[in-house]
């Protein structure tokens, strides 16, 4: 069974691979870039610990649950 947590992970996905732009400003560089390098070096995020490679992404969705309640 597919879930939301599944789509909205991809649409975020191909929205930050397709559209973003690593020079804008704020998200460019902390969330558009690593989205870009994985994909360039996809083992580096084997060689890097967990907040490392997830820190940013989980910064911004505390920020949509804070919101959202």
């Amino acid at each position: 069974m597919f879930k939301f947590a599944d789509l909205s992970s991809a649409i975020t996905h191909w929205l930050a691979d397709r559209y973003g732009k690593i020079d804008t400003p704020f998200l460019g560089p902390r969330f558009i870039l690593p989205f870009r390098a994985h994909h360039l070096f996809p083992r580096d995020m084997t060689k890097l610990d967990f907040f490392k490679t997830n820190g940013n992404s989980c910064l911004f969705v505390n920020i949509i649950l804070l919101v959202s309640f």
